[in-house]
């Protein structure tokens, strides 16, 4: 499975989405039920079994927590990047994690982007599907523009239109002045050995506010 899923968890949160989302997955919080802190420690030293152990505890008392599901789902994303059979078993669990945070939250933006990388990651033959990826690509475009266009920039690439992904890269960055598509443009150019391009980006990358 880690040959077609890549972790999930890691993805959403570490350098793809806008600021408009959360930088990590641990958050000091009083008010978590101890199942759900438990989880977070676990996610911490990347003890992902334990943190899917205490994230389904923790659903049983707090079933309406958006997030919560949110997390459960990418933990289960993360196991299944470590162990190929297994992660099979875990497919339809993962998706509907992340379906369930999206009913409960509408305007969440975390599970959208697992979904467009789900439907990425995921062979066609178990679901995979790029029309699919997109459908949640365009409602991400719905709530945080830019987090559209990310997403649509990131399908761009993973199917090799790379030219199609620099213009919405470029635009972003014109639009949003975003610093996740600048980073991500570098290294669409570096990939393709643009170096001067790559090189004029990351001279001016000062200039440009993180988003």
């Amino acid at each position: 499975m880690s040959r077609f899923l890549i972790p999930i968890l890691v993805f959403c949160l570490m350098g793809n989405v806008s600021a408009s989302v959360p930088s990590a997955i641990i958050f000091e919080n009083s008010s978590k039920e101890k199942g759900e802190l438990m989880g977070d420690e676990a996610c911490r030293i990347k003890d992902w079994e334990s943190a899917r152990i205490h994230y389904k505890k923790a659903l049983a008392s707090d079933a309406s927590n958006s997030y919560l599901h949110f997390k459960y789902g990418a933990v289960l994303a993360m196991i299944a990047s470590k162990d190929k059979w297994r992660g099979l078993s875990f497919l339809g669990e993962m998706r509907e994690s992340f379906e369930t945070a999206i009913k409960l939250d509408p305007s969440q933006i975390e599970a959208r982007w697992a979904l467009v990388e789900y439907y990425l990651q995921v062979p066609g033959i178990l679901g995979g599907s790029e029309a699919k990826a997109t459908k949640y690509a365009s409602q991400l475009s719905a709530i945080s523009e830019v987090d559209g266009m990310l997403a649509k920039a990131r399908i761009a690439v993973y199917f090799g239109r790379d030219k199609q992904a620099e213009a919405v890269y470029l635009k972003a960055i014109a639009k949003f002045k975003s610093g996740v598509a600048r980073q991500k443009l570098i290294e669409l150019y570096t990939k393709n050995k643009e170096i001067a391009k790559a090189d004029a980006l990351k001279n001016n990358i000062s200039k440009i506010t993180k988003n």
